[in-house]
């Protein structure tokens, strides 16, 4: 499809939204949910809390979409936007404690080789994070996905950026654990049988 003719549609899609096109609002969300929800899903623990902040983002979608420029990063400010309330539903639901002792600064260059990962499939890695403690999905999905800057996380979640780098490292340290305890276990479980068999001669 022509990529003029596509946005000349996504503009007609984005123009009927600004209306308050009840029409148009379900076209949005139709093509949208999916990749958005996937965001969700990256910061909350639980399907259902995803539901929910992806139903908010949405209504902050439209309810700010008279702020959209242009229609070529349409997509890219909604997941900026359905990020922002995700990380604003994770703090709500995990309230930084303002009385938190100093944490040294960690610098996550010097944290194993990320070629660890190499052996694991997204959706292994994606099942791993979501198992995280919520300040560190946060900081490591902030950090690793986002791109973010330490002071930025900071800011963000109202701590320290010696404390978002510790969250990212330990995040980073947990999540390793996980990989490699599940990748133990699969092998242990494909080589039980064999040794059963072993053991029956």
């Amino acid at each position: 499809m022509n990529v003029d003719a596509t946005n000349t549609g996504l503009r007609d899609i984005v123009d009927a939204c600004k209306a308050k096109d009840q029409h148009a609002y379900k076209k949005v969300y139709d093509r949208y949910a999916p990749r958005l929800y996937a965001i969700c899903l990256r910061y909350m623990r639980s399907r259902v809390l995803a539901e929910e902040v992806l139903h908010d983002a949405f209504l902050k979608i439209f309810d700010n979409i008279y702020q959209l420029r242009s229609v070529d990063s349409f997509e890219a400010w909604m997941c900026k936007l359905t990020v922002n309330t995700a990380i604003d539903a994770l703090v709500k639901e995990s309230p930084i404690e303002k009385d938190l002792v100093y944490v040294e600064t960690y610098d996550d260059d010097k944290i194993a080789d990320d070629s660890a990962y190499d052996k694991f499939s997204v959706e292994e890695i994606l099942d791993a994070i979501a198992q995280l403690p919520d300040l560190y999905r946060a900081a490591f999905n902030m950090r690793e996905i986002e791109g973010y800057d330490f002071d930025e996380i900071a800011e963000r979640l109202d701590i320290s950026e010696g404390y978002a780098r510790y969250l990212l490292t330990r995040a980073k340290r947990l999540l390793k654990d996980s990989l490699l305890k599940t990748y133990r276990l699969d092998n242990c479980h494909k080589q039980q049988p064999m040794t059963e068999n072993n053991n029956k001669k």
